[in-house]
């Protein structure tokens, strides 16, 4: 078969424009477009999870660091953002720890030992004797997929690589990564610059919250950890008893030093 020197040129010209196309995708990827999920529709989705008037459930909980272990199952009462409860019982029942949050008075209790710690800043200086750098109304809030209202989030900062998204956050001079389920429109992942990384698993629709939650977190810092695992879903039937979020430990409880 002859080619004519036209046929030639018009092949060798095709061929390089083949080459220039994929040495293009090589080194300078494609940026897909976001499709599953736009910052308004993430924003109503948060309000929706902010907007959680009380709930109760029940939970698995870790924390390991610097003061030692405590792990065990419990039952969790909240009203956010400021008001907590939890106590964590071991494999024989018996009441490990026991953290109460009302506004930013926070106690937490060994009854075992007859011992108490308290603080004044939200629970922070207690985490902070385990290595952990966060609050427990973050913790609260984060555990529903809701990020605190304090943060502010850079809109114009979104990122996207489908199913993923992420996007920049601040508060209080602190920075943030947040990392988003452009599906299901959970958070996946959350750094805070020079400090915790959170991560959440384990999704699952929940038709009576309006939102997917995942049901379990690991916070991270340090090599020092928190854990909760949510082992039903958080029930939002009855209001809770205020008497729930007493701080103030039984008079025969030691108080712990600051440090």
């Amino acid at each position: 078969m002859r080619w004519s020197n036209g046929s030639i040129l018009r092949q060798s010209a095709a061929a390089s424009c083949v080459i220039w196309f994929l040495s293009a995708c090589v080194s300078q990827p494609i940026k897909i477009e976001p499709s599953g999920l736009t910052v308004g529709a993430f924003e109503a989705d948060q309000q929706k999870r902010q907007a959680l008037p009380h709930f109760s459930a029940q939970v698995s909980f870790r924390l390991e660091g610097a003061s030692g272990k405590v792990s065990g199952n419990g039952k969790l009462f909240a009203e956010p953002p400021k008001r907590f409860f939890l106590e964590v019982r071991d494999i024989l029942g018996r009441s490990q720890l026991v953290m109460v949050l009302s506004g930013e008075r926070f106690s937490a209790q060994y009854p075992q030992q007859k011992e108490f710690f308290e603080d004044g800043k939200g629970g922070s200086e207690f985490l902070s004797r385990f290595g952990l750098s966060l609050g427990l109304a973050e913790i609260l809030a984060l555990g529903v997929g809701a990020l605190p209202r304090a943060w502010a989030i850079d809109r114009k900062s979104w990122e996207w690589s489908e199913p993923f998204y992420c996007f920049r956050a601040e508060a209080a001079g602190e920075r943030y990564q947040v990392c988003v389920d452009g599906v299901n429109r959970s958070l996946t992942r959350v750094t805070r610059e020079n400090g915790w990384t959170l991560e959440v698993q384990d999704f699952e629709p929940e038709p009576r919250l309006g939102f997917t939650l995942g049901r379990d977190l690991k916070f991270t810092e340090r090599g020092h950890t928190l854990s909760l695992t949510w082992e039903e879903p958080p029930r939002l039937d009855g209001a809770i008893s205020p008497t729930v979020f007493n701080v103030e430990p039984p008079l025969d409880f030691k108080r712990l030093p600051q440090n």
